[in-house]
């Protein structure tokens, strides 16, 4: 099989899917979200990100930028050029 590439892009969502959306309280007064199935990592994960494009100083950017995530989302991030990488 040919070697593909592979294609990621955001999708644009309508005005009234932007607009604030009411949340409930669950028990305890915890606020309930939800997430597509697969689409998160678990708690104290280290992910590799690999970056296909840019120049130094945007790079230097996007690693800057991914500490303060990991500060507040408990997960580490390793920069390396891994053929899988969680993030690309």
């Amino acid at each position: 099989m040919p070697d593909r590439p592979h294609v990621c892009f955001d999708r644009i969502l309508p005005l009234e899917l932007m607009r604030p959306q009411r949340t409930r309280r669950a028990a305890r007064g915890r606020v309930r979200g939800i997430s597509p199935i697969g689409k998160t990592w678990m708690n104290g994960s280290t992910l590799h990100a690999r970056f296909i494009g840019g120049n130094a100083t945007q790079r230097a950017t996007a690693r800057e930028q991914a500490g303060w995530w990991t500060d507040v989302a408990n997960l580490q991030l390793v920069f390396d050029d891994a053929p899988n990488a969680d993030i690309r």
